[in-house]
């Protein structure tokens, strides 16, 4: 083997493990930098959400509370003269809100006497439920969530009571449309361009995703991921779905239990670590590259031209012919320099 290939093969391998283990460390340390950040950001979403859902149906609840002090909802729950204009404040109220599925009013059996949906009236009854029994406790219930029998969509009830002269007469319950909720507040979270959010029951089951097939079909609980949100209600987690990694931040919404999850795609989010491991492996094989031809020059015009002057040298006295008194024309002062002087 030549001496330059002796020389240069070390040496390029040498700086090609360097740069390949550097760039793998790097990459490493970069890549949980940006997951650390996303996180953040990402639980920040999540945290933001459940907050705005908290406090809509917080609103919702003294929405439901002001309806129950209209003169024309209290008489109704006696007078069947009054109802009509019970019906009518209902339709009017929902119209102007499409969270609102049914605004209706029932008796003390829970029979439902007005609606906004007249198919309700005299055919749906809420008796026996577990809202409708805190509501003739005189506290606010709230319902668990469930399928629409007028429009197949998740819809969850809340109910409060009707009061005429400090007597509970009835229940006034307005049931809100999930998938109207999720337009509003899940679909409408936009994180780079593969991110979203989705919203679960606090059990786990889907109540809003960008795939309404797995809209009351999937739930997360099935999956070992899904378990530890269900369990942990507030958290960062990564797993996959559809082949595509995922990462995850979750917060619970306070007045229902539910899970909200802001995520987005793992590859999206490495993206950019990604592309610094490409720049520095094009600028680490540049380097190679650089650095081989600058040493190969370097050996050949410094080191292997004088030795090969010296070697010619040493073959012409070998064989009878050189002139012993002769210096050869080589002007360095180093060690093969010297050499040549002997």
């Amino acid at each position: 083997m030549k001496l330059t290939a002796k020389t240069l093969t070390p040496l390029c391998l040498l700086i090609t493990v360097s740069i390949i283990v550097s760039t793998a460390i790097s990459y490493k340390s970069v890549k949980e930098i940006v997951f650390d950040l996303s996180s953040d950001q990402l639980a920040a979403h999540a945290a933001s959400v459940s907050t705005r859902i908290n406090d809509r149906l917080d609103g919702i609840m003294e929405e439901a509370k002001k309806l129950t002090q209209y003169k024309d909802v209290q008489k109704a729950t006696k007078y069947k003269g009054i109802r009509p204009k019970a019906t009518k404040l209902f339709a009017e109220y929902a119209s102007k809100n499409r969270l609102y599925e049914q605004i209706a009013l029932a008796d003390l059996d829970g029979n439902v006497i007005s609606s906004n949906i007249e198919d309700a009236v005299g055919s749906q009854s809420i008796g026996g439920k577990s809202f409708f029994d805190a509501a003739m406790q005189g506290e606010t219930g709230i319902s668990a969530e469930g399928k629409s029998p007028f429009s197949d969509h998740p819809v969850f009830s809340i109910a409060v009571p009707v009061m005429m002269n400090k007597a509970i007469t009835g229940v006034l319950f307005l049931s809100v449309d999930i998938k109207a909720l999720g337009d509003l507040y899940i679909k409408t979270v936009a994180i780079g361009s593969t991110g979203s959010a989705y919203l679960t029951t606090a059990k786990g089951m889907m109540l809003s995703h960008a795939s309404p097939d797995l809209v009351l079909s999937f739930d997360i609980s099935s999956q070992d991921w899904g378990r530890r949100m269900v369990k942990e209600k507030k958290g960062d987690i990564r797993y996959d779905w559809d082949g595509r990694g995922k990462a995850v931040s979750y917060a619970a919404v306070p007045r229902t239990g539910w899970l909200l999850a802001a995520g987005i795609d793992v590859d999206e989010l490495i993206a950019p670590a990604r592309a610094m491991r490409n720049l520095v492996g094009i600028i680490g094989a540049a380097t190679i590259l650089i650095l081989g031809a600058g040493v190969f020059f370097i050996l050949k015009f410094m080191v292997i031209r004088p030795v090969n002057v010296v070697r010619d040298n040493l073959k012409e006295i070998a064989r009878g012919e050189g002139d012993l008194t002769r210096r050869k024309d080589i002007l360095s002062k180093d060690q093969i320099g010297q050499l040549s002087v002997c």
